[in-house]
């Protein structure tokens, strides 16, 4: 009897732990907010141009994600244009901000690719530090690279290293707002798998306020794929 009444005690610590791990401060991208990214891909040789909105709301982790979720926020974004959903999460402390960008394996059949898992992600420490280099080892699952049992692209398991710099600032004409809004350049790419892969660059604009107002990939296959946040709503 002793034994059950410690290991239900246990068991609610853990829970208890669990739900303070998810308890966050405002930063940034606040719960219960819903942003919305106008995703445009153009092949730069053949001019095929896409088009869609991706809705990122912001909210509770799920469980059991939050086991591996290290205090961030959940994001859940959604294809406007298909209504598929797909769970990522958001790294938003007063020190550090990254967001997970959704794949085709998030979002099922999506013309984004797997641009935001080779490329790095949108993120920058607080407040951006201008002519540093920052290096980052992202190792994905074995499974990663699999979609509902098909292999979409042999990524799983592998360890991709990525470099990013804060290279300048300007002023950003941000869709949402009628004033320019004062952004850090981020810019990024993979040092690692080249061969394999190909070289993924990223560019971001960061405002202390917003967040990430604007970011694109270029891809090997000369393909342009660019996030515009135009519209900022309370769900």
């Amino acid at each position: 009897m002793t034994g059950e009444i410690i290991s239900k005690v246990l068991f609610f610590c853990l829970l208890t732990l669990l739900f303070k791990c998810n308890v966050h401060d405002e930063g940034v991208y606040e719960e219960g907010y819903s942003y919305y990214f106008l995703v445009t891909k153009e092949h730069k040789i053949n001019g095929t141009i896409l088009m869609d909105t991706l809705i990122m709301t912001i909210g509770d982790v799920p469980f059991p994600y939050r086991l591996i979720a290290s205090g961030q926020k959940g994001a859940l974004w959604q294809s406007q244009k298909t209504g598929a959903k797909g769970t990522r999460g958001v790294t938003d402390k007063n020190e550090k901000l990254s967001i997970q960008v959704p794949t085709s394996r998030f979002i099922k059949g999506h013309f984004i690719g797997f641009s935001g898992v080779i490329a790095p992600y949108p993120g920058t420490g607080i407040p951006p530090d201008l002519e540093s280099t920052v290096h980052i080892e992202h190792a994905l699952p074995k499974n990663y690279g699999v979609v509902n049992g098909e292999e979409v692209i042999a990524i799983g398991g592998k360890t991709i290293h990525k470099e990013i710099q804060y290279t300048d600032t300007t002023f950003y004409s941000a869709p949402f707002l009628k004033d320019s809004l004062k952004c850090w350049i981020m810019e990024g790419e993979n040092v690692s798998h080249i061969d394999e892969f190909g070289r993924y660059y990223i560019k971001a604009w960061f405002n202390k306020t917003y967040g990430f107002v604007r970011w694109y990939y270029k891809t090997p296959d000369d393909e342009a794929i660019e996030f515009k946040l135009v519209k900022i709503q309370r769900e």
